[in-house]
C-alpha cells in the first residue's frame, strides 16, 4: 500500500505538466486547460471550475496542496481528477512504477489505478477437510481468481471472496418442472425421522504433487451470475476469488444447502488464502499451489444466497475474514421457506424448498465428464434424505433446519458487518437482517446496516444515494487499515414518502403503541366488546382463479371488497404521520369449524395516495464507470407511480392453527419501515389462506375471532 504525499504529488506534477512546481495560479489554471482539452469522458469546464476557489496568495508555497485538492476533486460517481487521469493514459509512469507497491492511497480512500484487462485469471482446486461424494479422497472445489498481475512481482493485496452456488450455471428446468404443489389441504403429520446430517467417507487417499507453481492462468468462462461492480473493487488493486462449493461443474463432492459442510467448503478457501490448506492447478492434483499475494485480510459480500453464505461462514469466526457484507441475506433457512409452521417461500415461486434450490446448483450434473453413474445416484440418495428431513408436510422446525440457522451462532461472529436489505424485498424478507442485527448487538464487533426501498436488488448504482463510496471505503477500512471514520450501530433508512431522504439512526430502539379493536375501530383504549367476529376463509370466493394465478385480483379483493372472507378492522384517519420501525404483532383468540386451519393477518396503509415503486427504473445520467478498462453500469433511481393508489400493505405475517378448539394466537408480522400520512387510515385485516405466500388448497371453513381479545402493537420510532 502506498499513499501519495508530497513528493509523489511532484512526480505527479512533472509527468501532467512537464514541472513539479508552478510559479503562480494563472501558469497553473493554463496548463490543467491544455491537459483537459481533448478529454471526452468529462466535462472540461466543470475542472476548470473546481479551480476557481484557488488561493492566489502564496501560490507556490501551497502548491502541492492545491494540486492534492484539486486531484481529489469528483468529477463523476466516485471517479476523481486524479483517477480520471489515470484512466485517460497520462500518468502511465507513474502507475509502472508504483502500482506494484500499492494499493495508492489518497484522501483516506483507494485510487482506481489498477487496469482490470490486464488482471490475471486463474482456477485452481482447493482441498477441503471432508469426502462427499465417497472415493476416499478429500473434495477439492474449483474457484476462481482474478489479482493485480503486479502480484507475480510480489505485491500483496486484499481479497473479496464470493461464495456463489450460482456462478457454474444452474438446472433451469429443476423450476421449470419441478415446483411443489401448494393447492393442498392443511395436514396433521408426525415429525419425520431423520436422515442426514450428509454422509461423508473415510479418507484413504492422500494426494502428494509431483510440483508447484505460482500461478495457474486460464481463459474464465462467461460468469452470468456475477455483477459487475466487482470490477470498482478490482480496479482498486482487490483480489477477487469466487468459489461455487462443492457439487459445482467441475468441482468433486456433492452439496447439500445451508449444511455445515457448505460452510465448510467456503472456509477451506480462506485457510488457502492464509496458507493453511492446500490447492491444486488441476483436480488431478499433480501440481500445489500456493498462496504467496494476499495480504491476509479477506472480506466477503453477494446478494441473497451468496451473502447468506457470507453470514454462515462469519459464525466459525476466520481470523483472516475481516468484514461481510451480507446484501439481501438469508440468516435462518426455515424462516425463508417457512414461516409459523407453514411452508411459506418468496412471493412468485410458492412452490419452492430447499430441495430444489440444492439441486438447481448441482451444476456437476450437467457436466458429463464429472456425473458418472455412482456419483449420480449418490447425488439421488441425497436428494431423497433431503426431502424427508425438510418436512414439507408437517412445516414443523427441526434438527435439520436448526443446523441451517445461523442465528444460534451469531455470538461467535468476531468480523465486522454491513448489512444491506430493501424494505421491499419479499423474496428474502427483512425478518433475516432484522434478526441477524439483534443477534449481533451484544458482539465486540463494528455493525451497521443500510435499508432502501427496493426489492431483491443491489444498490450500487442507485442515483439518490451513493452505496458504491459507501462500500469502498468500507472495504478500504477493514482490509487495507486506512481510518476513514466508521461509526458503530448506524442505520441508514430511505424514507418511503421522500426518497432522496435517508434518515440516519444510531442504532434502534422503537416505542410501542397498542390498539385495541371495538366494533370493528382500531382504538388505543382496551375493547369491551364481546361480540364474535366471523369470516369464510375462501379464496375462490376473493376471486381467485386457480388457471389464472390472478394474485393481485385476490390482494385488491381482499383489501378493497366489502366481504365476509376475512375480518376488517379500521383506525380513524390519522391525526399526525405515524412511523412504524420493527415486527407489527397481532393476537387474538380464535377457533375454527376445522382443523389445520391457516391465520393470517396484514396491515395496511389505507388513503388515496401517490406512492413510490420499489422497482427502481433507469436514469438519465452519466453511466456509472468503475475503472480502467473495466465495466459500466446504467445509473438507476426510484420513482413514484404516476396514478393515485388506494392503499400499501405494511406488512403481514402468517401462522398455522392446527386446532378447532379456542386458542391464543401471536402473530408477528414481517419488520418493516414506514412512514404514514396524516389523514390515512391503517387497517388491521386478519385471514385465512393468503394466495400469495402459503397452500392454498384448504376446503372453505369458519373462523371465529373473539373481538376483545384482539391486540395491535405497532412499533414505532
Amino acid at each position: 500500500m502506498i499513499l501519495i504525499e508530497k513528493a509523489l504529488l511532484k512526480e505527479i506534477s512533472t509527468e501532467l505538466f512537464s514541472i513539479d512546481m508552478f510559479p503562480d495560479a494563472e501558469e497553473f489554471k493554463s496548463a490543467v486547460s491544455k491537459k483537459i482539452h481533448n478529454i471526452k469522458s468529462a466535462d472540461p469546464a466543470a475542472i476548470m471550475k473546481s479551480l476557481d476557489e484557488i488561493d492566489k496568495t502564496g501560490f507556490k508555497q501551497q502548491y502541492l496542496a492545491i494540486l492534492e485538492s484539486f486531484l481529489s476533486t469528483e468529477v463523476a460517481r466516485n471517479i476523481n481528477i486524479l483517477e480520471l487521469f489515470f484512466q485517460e493514459g497520462m500518468l502511465e509512469n507513474f502507475l509502472k512504477k508504483y502500482r506494484e507497491q500499492g494499493p495508492i492511497i489518497m484522501d483516506r480512500r483507494s485510487l482506481a489505478a489498477y487496469d482490470v484487462s490486464d488482471f490475471l485469471r486463474e482456477r485452481i482446486f482447493v482441498e477441503t477437510g471432508y469426502d462427499t461424494d465417497l472415493d476416499g479422497k478429500k473434495d477439492l472445489i474449483e474457484i476462481y481468481i482474478t489479482r493485480p498481475c503486479e502480484t507475480l512481482k510480489g505485491m500483496k493485496v486484499p481479497t473479496i471472496l464470493i461464495a456463489n452456488p450460482y456462478l457454474m450455471m444452474s438446472n433451469d428446468e429443476v423450476y421449470e418442472n419441478y415446483l411443489h404443489d401448494v393447492n393442498l389441504e392443511l395436514v396433521s403429520k408426525n415429525p419425520n425421522e431423520l436422515q442426514l446430517p450428509q454422509k461423508t467417507g473415510e479418507i484413504t487417499v492422500e494426494r502428494k504433487s509431483s510440483a508447484t507453481r505460482e500461478s495457474a492462468e486460464c481463459n474464465f468462462p462467461v460468469f452470468d451470475a456475477v455483477c459487475e461492480y466487482l470490477d470498482s473493487h478490482r480496479s482498486k488493486g482487490y483480489a477477487t476469488v469466487f468459489s461455487p462449493g462443492r457439487g459445482s461443474m467441475n468441482s468433486e463432492g456433492i452439496n447439500v444447502c445451508g449444511s455445515k459442510l457448505e460452510i465448510e467448503a467456503i472456509t477451506s478457501v480462506l485457510k488457502w488464502l492464509s496458507g493453511d490448506a492446500k490447492a491444486y492447478t488441476d483436480i488431478a492434483g499433480t501440481c500445489e499451489i500456493k498462496c504467496t499475494w494476499s495480504n491476509g485480510s479477506v472480506g466477503m459480500g453477494g446478494k441473497s444466497y451468496l451473502g447468506t453464505l457470507c453470514i454462515g461462514t462469519a459464525t466459525t469466526g476466520p481470523t483472516n475474514l475481516k468484514t461481510i457484507v451480507p446484501e439481501a441475506a438469508i440468516s435462518n433457512w426455515y424462516s425463508y421457506f417457512r414461516t409459523g409452521g407453514l411452508t411459506n417461500c418468496c412471493i412468485g415461486y410458492q412452490g419452492d424448498d430447499i430441495d430444489l434450490l440444492t439441486w438447481s446448483c448441482q451444476s456437476f450434473l450437467m457436466n458429463p465428464h464429472n456425473s458418472h453413474p455412482a456419483k449420480r445416484a449418490l447425488w439421488e440418495e441425497t436428494l431423497e434424505k433431503i426431502r424427508n428431513d425438510m418436512d414439507r408436510e408437517s412445516g414443523d422446525y427441526n434438527e435439520f433446519w436448526d443446523e441451517r440457522n445461523y442465528l444460534n451462532a451469531a455470538k461467535d461472529i468476531k468480523c465486522s458487518i454491513l448489512i444491506v436489505h430493501g424494505i421491499e424485498d419479499w423474496n428474502v424478507k427483512t425478518d433475516h437482517c432484522f434478526h441477524l442485527w439483534e443477534a449481533t448487538k451484544s458482539n465486540d464487533i463494528v455493525r451497521n446496516m443500510v435499508l432502501h426501498r427496493g426489492e431483491h436488488i443491489y444498490i450500487y448504482n442507485l442515483e439518490e444515494y451513493d452505496f458504491g463510496d459507501y462500500i469502498h471505503r468500507w472495504f478500504d477500512h477493514w482490509l487495507l487499515g486506512i481510518d476513514n471514520g466508521f461509526k458503530n450501530g448506524t442505520v441508514t433508512i430511505q424514507d418511503n414518502l421522500d426518497l432522496n431522504e435517508w434518515r440516519v439512526h444510531e442504532e434502534l430502539h422503537p416505542d410501542r403503541i397498542v390498539y385495541f379493536s371495538e366494533h370493528s375501530i382500531l382504538t388505543e383504549e382496551k375493547g369491551t366488546d364481546e361480540s364474535v367476529l366471523k369470516f369464510v376463509d375462501d379464496i375462490q370466493s376473493l376471486g381467485y382463479d386457480y388457471k389464472k394465478d390472478n394474485q393481485q385480483d385476490w390482494l385488491d379483493n381482499l383489501i378493497l371488497d366489502n366481504t365476509e372472507n376475512c375480518i376488517k378492522i379500521q383506525s380513524n384517519a390519522l391525526p399526525e404521520e405515524l412511523l412504524i420501525n420493527g415486527s407489527v404483532e397481532v393476537e387474538f383468540t380464535a377457533s375454527a369449524d376445522a382443523e389445520n386451519s391457516i391465520l393470517c393477518a396484514m396491515l395496511v396503509d389505507l388513503g388515496k395516495d401517490i406512492r413510490f415503486s420499489s422497482e427502481p427504473v433507469d436514469s438519465e445520467g452519466e453511466p456509472l464507470r468503475l475503472g480502467i478498462n473495466a465495466a459500466t453500469m446504467n445509473m438507476c433511481k426510484f420513482k413514484f407511480q404516476e396514478t393515485l393508489s388506494e392503499y400499501k400493505v405494511i406488512s403481514r405475517g402468517w401462522l398455522k392453527a392446527p386446532k378447532s378448539a379456542p386458542e391464543s394466537y401471536k402473530i408477528p408480522m414481517i419488520h418493516t419501515d414506514h412512514r404514514i400520512k396524516a389523514g390515512h387510515k391503517l387497517m388491521l385485516i386478519i385471514y385465512g389462506q393468503d394466495a400469495q405466500y402459503t397452500l392454498r388448497g384448504l376446503k372453505p371453513r369458519t373462523i371465529s375471532v373473539e373481538e376483545r381479545s384482539i391486540r395491535l402493537v405497532i412499533p414505532t420510532l
